[in-house]
């Protein structure tokens, strides 16, 4: 398609859409990759050829990235011999054009302000198609209103997690392009490919074992470069934790020790939004999604996942990951971090490598999904013992790293290296009496409400106890008595009712 036939295409088109376009955006975003060759395969991961409105730039685009799946240097020379091979160098333009690109734009610096520009126009040309067919439909008398607004719906809900996200629903690559793949300088953050930029990884463990702080040591790892459980920390990087579990007061007691002035620009942390961690909900997206743009982390902490979800199915947990990712912008995005709940250990039997997966509290997609999971135990029953043992259960991409036993204190965690792993094996972790942070683990901090009936089952499966034993831990005179409370029928965690929020609030089982 030569010059002609292609502004005689693009104008066929209403006159409103002919603005939708940036010519000299696109252009320059063409000209920053020629002018740096190495960093190309990563400036066209950032671009799509659904950005280039014109189709001579979008000819160039698709031929760049032939040429860098073939693994050739990509500059002007390259380009032109290979449009020229193909028979497309008309259709790009022909050589002077090609070669005028790199004259668009003074630094490939710039590369991101125009590749900004190319995605919001991109997002206004799609809304700009949805219109023209839902004008169509209205004009249409055999269609149904009911239908119409459906559509409507459709199209609003598809355009707006695109254009949060900037990313495709599926991107494919040929063999030669997986092979030859390397990736972007700080997408690989810790360990040997444990925490990457774009996937999730899990942090599990018991109430109170200290995984929010195993959360806080990350981000103070990303601060300062340091290392975290042992593992590399191979690039300085951001961490957002959105969090729902401490007030002001607990978080200025939770970082007091800490090196908070190194952490300043590095780390952002939520006070408990009103609404819980409402993320099924458009608004909450859209206020995650602000501040993700405006902070731009390289990890988001999501804690605690029980939040997240309104129950433990599949179904419900696939939502919950779906909903987590929408929010997240750029390409690959940030690694997202899921702080969780583990099961209470039934027998002795300590669990080591993989099995310690299948502790994980809830649907088995949350040891699924994610590419990594660690996930921590206390050294023994005795409350007194800081020690806790680090394991990493599954590491998708690459090696998993040993278990190691770690003290907790001055608000982190320091190397255990007396530890003696024979004895821990060894030890027996029968519980004989229930316990404050079993009932706490229970009612998930007063998240939720249940009958009693329900609240002793649950009690006796992360406990091991007895029936009488549990119902005796819920009685209403009995030695936790200053601990629950009821409500109706229900029993209510009362250290929650009385500092967080209104019972109304809460989850009923």
């Amino acid at each position: 398609m030569n010059n002609n036939e292609q502004s005689k295409k693009l104008n066929r088109r209403p006159v409103e859409y002919s603005k939708l376009q940036l010519p000299d955006a696109e252009e320059a975003a063409l000209g920053a990759i020629l002018l740096e060759p190495s960093a190309a395969p990563g400036l066209l991961r950032k671009l799509h050829k659904s950005m280039f409105a014109d189709l001579r730039n979008r000819k160039i685009y698709e031929t760049m990235c032939i040429l860098i799946a073939e693994s050739v240097e990509l500059d002007e020379t390259a380009l032109i011999q290979k449009l020229k091979k193909d028979g497309d160098e008309e259709e790009a333009g022909g050589s002077a054009y090609v070669t005028s690109l790199s004259d668009k734009i003074g630094s490939a610096a710039n590369f991101s302000y125009f590749q900004k520009q190319l995605k919001d126009y991109r997002g206004r040309r799609a809304i700009h198609q949805h219109l023209h067919e839902l004008l169509c439909m209205i004009g249409d008398p055999h269609v149904d209103s009911s239908d119409i607004l459906k559509k409507l719906n459709e199209n609003v809900s598809r355009t707006l997690k695109q254009a949060i996200s900037g990313r495709s629903l599926i991107q494919l690559v040929n063999p030669v392009e997986a092979v030859n793949y390397v990736p972007d300088e700080g997408v690989l953050l810790v360990g040997d490919q444990h925490i990457v930029r774009g996937d999730f990884f899990v942090i599990g463990g018991p109430a109170g074992i200290g995984k929010s702080r195993a959360a806080t040591a990350l981000a103070l790892a990303g601060a300062t470069q340091q290392d975290w459980f042992g593992l590399k920390v191979h690039t300085q990087f951001k961490t957002m934790i959105i969090q729902n579990e401490n007030n002001q007061s607990r978080l200025a007691s939770e970082y007091r020790d800490l090196p908070v002035d190194e952490m300043r620009d590095f780390v952002l942390i939520s006070k408990p939004p009103k609404c819980g961690l409402a993320f099924g909900d458009s608004k909450f997206q859209a206020a995650i999604t602000e501040h993700c743009e405006s902070f731009n982390p390289d990890i988001v902490i999501i804690d605690p996942w029980g939040r997240t979800t309104s129950g433990d199915t599949k179904q419900d947990y696939s939502e919950g990951f779906d909903n987590i990712y929408s929010c997240m912008p750029g390409e690959p995005g940030p690694a997202i971090g899921i702080v969780a709940h583990t099961k209470k250990p039934k027998d002795s039997e300590k669990k080591i490598g993989r099995d310690a997966l299948h502790e994980l509290s809830g649907s088995f997609m949350l040891g699924a999904v994610p590419r990594s999971v660690f996930v921590m135990y206390a050294a023994t029953n005795d409350p007194q013992d800081n020690r806790v043992v680090w394991q990493n259960a599954k590491n998708s991409d690459g090696a998993m790293s040993p278990r190691s036993a770690w003290h907790r204190q001055n608000g982190l965690f320091a190397p255990c290296l007396d530890f003696d792993w024979n004895e821990y094996e060894n030890s027996s972790d029968k519980q004989t009496k229930c316990t404050i942070d079993d009932l706490e683990a229970v009612f998930e901090s007063g998240d939720r409400k249940l009958k009693r009936k329900f609240a002793a089952e649950e009690l006796g499966e992360i406990t091991g106890l007895g029936k009488s034993a549990c119902y005796k831990a819920l009685k209403k005179d009995g030695k936790f008595a200053d601990y629950i409370a009821e409500d109706g029928d229900l029993l209510v965690w009362v250290d929650y009712q009385e500092t967080q929020i209104p019972l109304s609030n809460s989850t009923s089982t």
